[in-house]
């Protein structure tokens, strides 16, 4: 069963970037991911614009592998609110005036959408 996820990008500005991702969207392998090995600005606004993804891995431990759904592009939001009607299971969001990787857990039935900074979830 796919554990699906969304990866976005909020520059600066307010823009959001936005990709989904289909398999192994949870914390502990891709939040894992995104936190130990993706975790700067350029890594983090390149994987947000990559489209429609399969999956995302480590390939030999270091290098990024990524199977591709489709050719369609990136999701761009002008806010939080607007992208909370893409959200998935898990969402994973990095901020560049923070630099850092948050994880949104959505609240479908009151609307809300708390952030929790993924360093929060290290064992």
């Amino acid at each position: 069963m796919a554990t699906r996820s969304t990866i976005s990008y909020m520059a600066e500005n307010g823009v959001i970037y936005n990709t989904y991702c289909h398999w192994d969207g949870y914390l502990e392998y891709l939040g894992n991911i995104l936190y130990k090995h993706l975790s700067n600005d350029a890594d983090a606004k390149f994987i947000s614009q990559m489209g429609e993804i399969s999956s995302l891995s480590l390939v030999e431990g270091y290098r990024l592998g990524v199977t591709f759904i489709s050719d369609s592009s990136y999701n761009v939001f002008t806010s939080i609110d607007e992208l909370f009607n893409s959200f998935e299971e898990y969402n994973y969001l990095y901020k560049e005036a923070e630099e850092r990787w948050y994880l949104i857990m959505p609240n479908f039935s009151d609307n809300t959408y708390p952030l929790k900074p993924l360093y929060d979830f290290e064992e």
